[in-house]
């Protein structure tokens, strides 16, 4: 088959390149007309079609044999130096085209079985020149013995050199080891015209092979000491290569591992990863762009060479670890026995340093937390540094999925939360003191946290405003809408196709020279002046391309969209365009018609855009009339189409187009009146996209779950896509989460909070209680009675948390200066000033102004019930911050990490903190802090949903996340790692380690009714936020189930203070309480009672509607005219009553 497909490609490019042209001179001659035929073509017929025939066709033949034959100049030396090609403008199809041929020729004089990569669809993401993904060595030039494991490195020192990894530029090369790419000339210099391992060398074109070493200049960091005796230790990991076009399995092994013969390693290596796709790889002739491949390569660490004497002995780790697994085996490392108490899953090599970038260095043997239980006492450090050396410096955030496992993709996904998060807002406004809301489980568990690692509702947004942007424009210009047809996401762009040149707006860029292709970058858009109505409510995402990009269709400009396939296969892919179209953000005005298809979807995503229909007689009456009110509306305005329609001023309409879904083809008679409808020129509104083929040239052939061919009128190719598919395992986990945000509230709770107060019960406001917020400072004398203070008002279990004297230092470490005092390390700790109260803190958390009378009232909130309300002694009550040294972890508010000992993470180049490196490791800390003893499983499918937890690639991300978290949270002053390394128990923190939520539950416990009110207090000073507020988008999916609990118990509790506050007449604390019930959960209304009724015991009827106008404000931002809940209207009403009597 090798040897018949290279002959079939050498014989068809020897058509193209030589026959095309013989044919051309010999059966048309010179096509160039002479002067005399140019003027008789001006005033006589063409009869018989002489000069199109002989003139005009084979000039454009002898274009397009030219657009071929540059093509193919271009993409012969790349191909055979394998490196990415130099894409000219406009002749992408030629380009490709030629790529393949010669990729097939090449791969028949190999000599072995290859692997070709199906060529990049036109809408591949283009590759960057001279890139070759991002991983690197920096080693001295010194010559090393390495034929064993250890070897005696050369003593004397060379000039430092780097090694050409896949993606690498000069310019990043320079960035890395420089600190500037602006420096990459002077590396440049160095190796022009250096002979390289594979015979080529630099040239000024500066094109890069993966595996070049290049020399660098003088001023370089070099990977090891001179100085001292060394040895490099090997050790064999897996690097992930990502397939171009043009690939084989052939050309990545001799790429990078130097002989192509060695293939068969990569096929085994990478045969039982899930590929992006879904697939799997079954058959080394046959890989496909965006394919990730495991290339399993030796690496190497250069570490100094210790005395024997100190080489010291080997750790134990508990019984039931397991067995080793070391070298290659280690890396296709598998499953560990999770019963077995081990849970390891041979998962932190050489101290976990090793990172999620192929290529880092580390030593063998030095497993972290391999199931031997066992690792060298003085080794890991060595080898955890170098490794943390050699990986790359940016640490950028991994790359996420753009689809679920079963195929829904990003854009719905995020519809799909937005619309559950409004279930939830709604569950949480009608939740009562003491109930929790209901929350997804099991599958449906696992659903959430797949959907909110795929989400993109960044890219949603880019592209609803960029369509408003065009239908702003059109209507303030007085031009038509462009006739968009098709729309491609990618990372970078948004790219429109129109069905008709025409000039649009900047910051749109004109892509093709007949001006039916634009493109713009989102984060150029200007700012809405005015939100029109969206222009293109039927645009849907039919899958992602071979660039990953995301490819939309507008269903009501195509007319109707054939899917052919499987039963299974376009009913998954009916469901997934329902699902997106029924939660999309620029589709506020359609309507969805389902027949036979998702009957359940109208009820569980309830939406307003959706019904369901069995009788197809019935729907064709109606939309016949429809058609006919359009066509009679069009023509009053005087307008073609809908388009023109949707532009006309700034007043225009937005017709709601409807889209019927089939999910199986009716008879001839309904099916034909069907296509006419949708088919109808100008178009009415109406489209269709049916199982089986009704009307039109737009088709989508599924040749499975996985991949599919998209048919395009009028273009000579298919485009390979994966198709949006909602499968039947990933269909009943989304009903079983939209059920669970739509059940009534749980009382899960044993206790049972006291009613609301009522104005009747209010008492006068208590004016002799003392200010405890006047300046209150530990001095010198007072160390003892403030010490005394903290321990009267902790539960026993927590009375080992106190502050520290200000004459006793406290270790800088901890994250404290050694001459603060305990209030300044609180005011640093906590992230509140010390004079801040709480509701200016609250404000500044959510955004939310609060006005300084009432922040001024707040603050004189005195922090202890009064005699008559509790028995707790009076005192005054600071925010309860430990340090003793160890860190804890802030989730009530901003996720921080407080008092770590070691260093923050660093890029080397720079020196600077690596805020990405913080982000990831925070994450990490966080789960590990709130989920103890964890399995390798579990962190991966936490902080990693979606990917597989298994094999080298998953245990090399986990293994440098858990490095670098380890080395910053640094070690205890008994010298203990304060983050142990993975053992018997599981991933864990050492138990000095704690959350502002464990001290939270110290404090109140579970039933806040019984908690003394100081506690009360104390733990609501402990708030900042909302919970695991301001984290980055796709994360901390895995909290989502706590945090509502949090909020659920801080409203709670809250509620509790304020009504014993309101009963006690202490209104300033009461509005303090309120103030944090508001910050945590103000889509509540329980907490805007309680502040409304402080303000009425203050005797501040101007607090009163100060409160109520945020109030409204508030519930507008949800929709306009969105009116309080009638116990709240009625409180303001009888406010109102009294104080004006």
């Amino acid at each position: 088959m090798r040897i018949l497909k290279g002959l079939g490609s050498l014989i068809a490019l020897l058509v193209l390149l030589v026959g095309i042209p013989v044919g051309l001179i010999v059966f048309a001659g010179n096509p160039i007309p002479s002067w005399d035929e140019v003027m008789r073509l001006t005033s006589v017929p063409d009869y018989g079609g002489k000069f199109f025939m002989g003139t005009l066709l084979p000039i454009v033949a002898w274009i397009l044999w030219g657009t071929f034959a540059v093509g193919f100049l271009v993409e012969l030396p790349a191909q055979l130096r394998r490196v990415p090609a130099p894409r000219l403008p406009g002749l992408r199809l030629q380009q490709q085209g030629a790529g393949f041929l010669i990729a097939a020729v090449v791969v028949m004089f190999a000599g072995v079985s290859p692997a070709i990569a199906a060529p990049s669809s036109a809408s591949a993401a283009e590759p960057t020149a001279a890139v070759a993904a991002a991983s690197s060595t920096i080693t001295p030039a010194a010559a090393v013995e390495a034929h064993t494991d250890t070897a005696v490195a050369a003593e004397a020192p060379a000039a430092p050199t780097y090694t050409v990894q896949d993606g690498d530029s000069l310019w990043r090369i320079a960035e890395q080891t420089l600190g500037s790419g602006e420096r990459w000339k002077e590396i440049a210099d160095l190796n022009y015209g250096v002979e390289q391992a594979d015979g080529w060398s630099l040239t000024p074109e500066n094109w890069l092979n993966a595996g070049w070493v290049l020399t660098l200049p003088s001023d370089a960091p070099s990977g090891a000491s001179s100085s001292a005796e060394t040895a490099v230790e090997t050790t064999t990991v897996e690097k992930e290569v990502t397939v171009v076009s043009g690939d084989t399995l052939w050309a990545i092994a001799e790429q990078e591992l130097g002989d192509g013969n060695r293939y068969p390693e990569i096929f085994d290596a990478t045969k039982d990863d899930v590929q992006p796709d879904g697939r799997h790889l079954t058959d080394p002739d046959l890989i496909y762009p965006g394919w990730v491949v495991d290339v399993p390569v030796t690496v190497e660490a250069t570490v100094p060479v210790a005395p024997p004497a100190e080489t010291g002995g080997v750790e134990d780790v508990a019984p039931g670890a397991g067995t080793s697994e070391t070298g290659a085996d280690a890396g296709a490392s598998s499953h560990v026995d999770e019963g077995a108490g081990a849970q390891a899953d041979v998962d932190e090599l050489a101290g976990g340093a090793v990172g999620s970038i192929p290529g880092a260095t580390t030593a063998p043997g030095a497993a972290d937390d391999a199931t031997t239980g066992q690792e060298p006492a003085e080794q890991a450090p060595a080898a955890e540094q170098a490794a943390d050396d050699a990986a790359d410096t940016d640490w950028i955030d991994e790359i996420f999925n753009v689809r679920t496992a079963g195929g829904l993709g990003a854009l719905a996904a995020a519809g799909l939360l937005v619309f559950l998060g409004v279930r939830r807002m709604k569950q949480r406004r009608d939740r009562k003191p003491g109930q929790r809301i209901s929350m997804p489980e099991g599958a449906a568990s696992d659903m959430e946290l797949a959907l909110r690692a795929v989400e993109n509702p960044l890219g949603m947004d880019h592209v609803d405003h960029a369509l408003r942007h065009l239908a702003a424009w059109a209507q303030e210009t007085g031009n038509a809408l462009p006739p968009v047809y098709a729309l491609r996401l990618s990372d970078v762009e948004i790219a429109l196709y129109l069905d008709a040149p025409a000039e649009l707006p900047a910051p749109f860029v004109e892509v093709s020279d007949d001006k039916m292709a634009w493109s713009v970058d989102p984060e150029e858009l200007p700012p809405l002046e005015r939100v029109p109505s969206a222009p293109y409510p039927a645009l849907v995402t039919l899958g992602q391309d071979l660039g990953d990009a995301h490819v939309m269709v507008d269903l009501e400009h195509i007319g109707a969209l054939n899917m052919i396939g499987s039963d299974e296969s376009v009913r998954g892919a009916l469901t997934g365009l329902a699902v997106e179209l029924a939660t999309s953000q620029w589709a506020e005005d359609l309507r969805i018609t389902l027949v036979g298809i998702a009957p359940e979807l109208p009820e569980a995503l309830d939406t307003g855009r959706f019904r369901h229909v069995d009788n197809i007689d019935a729907l064709l009456h109606t939309l016949h009339a429809q058609a006919t009110e359009t066509e009679r509306a069009l023509e009053e305005l005087g307008v073609d189409s809908i388009e023109q329609a949707r532009s006309a001023g700034l007043e225009a309409e937005s017709w709601t187009p409807e889209i019927v879904i089939l999910g199986a083809m009716p008879d001839e008679q309904a099916r034909a009146e069907l296509a006419d409808l949708v088919t109808r020129l100008p178009r009415v509104g109406i489209a269709a996209i049916t199982a089986g083929e009704l009307a039109g040239d737009w088709t989508m052939h599924l040749d499975d779950d996985h991949t599919a061919q998209l048919q395009i009128p009028a273009a000579e190719h298919t485009l390979p896509l994966t198709p949006q598919i909602v499968n039947a395992e990933e269909y009943a986990s989304i009903l079983q989460l939209l059920d669970s945000s739509d059940q009534v509230v749980t009382n899960d709770s044993e206790w049972a909070p006291a009613d609301e107060v009522t104005l009747d019960d209010l008492p006068p406001a208590d004016t002799t209680l003392r200010d405890v917020e006047e300046d209150i400072r530990v001095e010198d004398g007072d160390a003892d009675e403030w010490k005394s203070i903290l321990h009267s008002l902790l539960p026993a279990k927590s009375v080992d948390v106190v502050a520290t004297p200000v004459d006793e230092p406290v270790e800088e470490a901890a994250g404290v200066a050694v001459d603060e005092t305990v209030e300044e390390a609180v005011e640093e700790a906590a992230g509140v000033a010390v004079d801040e109260t709480v509701e200016e803190a609250a404000g500044a958390a959510v955004g939310v102004a609060v006005d300084e009378t009432d922040a001024d009232v707040a603050a004189e909130a005195p922090e202890h019930a009064p005699e008559a309300a509790t028995k707790e002694p009076a005192g005054p009550v600071r925010p309860i911050v430990p340090l003793r040294g160890a860190p804890y972890v802030q989730i009530l508010g901003p996720v921080q990490i407080v008092g770590a000992q070691g260093p923050a993470p660093k890029t080397p180049a720079t020196s600077k903190t690596n805020q990405s490196v913080v982000q990831r490791a925070t994450e990490l800390i966080a789960f590990l802090a709130l989920n103890p003893r964890a399995t390798a499983v579990q962190v991966h499918g936490a902080l990693w949903p979606g990917k597989d937890p298994h094999g080298g690639a998953a245990q090399q991300t986990r293994n440098s996340h858990t490095s670098r978290a380890r080395s910053w949270l640094g070690v205890s002053p008994a010298g203990e790692q304060y983050l142990p390394r993975v053992g018997a128990e599981g991933y864990r923190l050492r138990e000095e380690v704690r959350t502002d939520w464990q001290l939270w539950l110290d404090l109140v416990g579970e039933d806040p009714a019984s908690a003394p009110t100081a506690n009360l207090t104390q733990a609501l000073r402990l708030v900042k936020g909302q919970p695991f507020e301001g984290v980055k988008e796709k994360f901390y999916g895995w909290a989502e189930p706590i945090r509502y609990e949090i909020i659920a118990a801080v409203g709670d509790a809250a509620h509790e203070l304020a009504t014993r506050s309101l009963r006690a007449g202490d209104c300033a604390n009461a509005r303090l309480a309120a103030a944090v019930g508001r910050m945590v959960d103000p889509v509540n209304e329980i907490f805007w009672r309680d502040a409304l009724k402080a303000e009425h015991q203050a005797g501040d009827p101007t607090g009163v509607e100060r409160l109520v106008k945020q109030l409204e404000s508030h519930l507008d931002s949800f929709e306009d005219g969105y009116e309080a809940e009638p116990e709240t209207q009625e409180l303001i009403a009888s406010i109102r009553r009294r104080d004006a009597s």
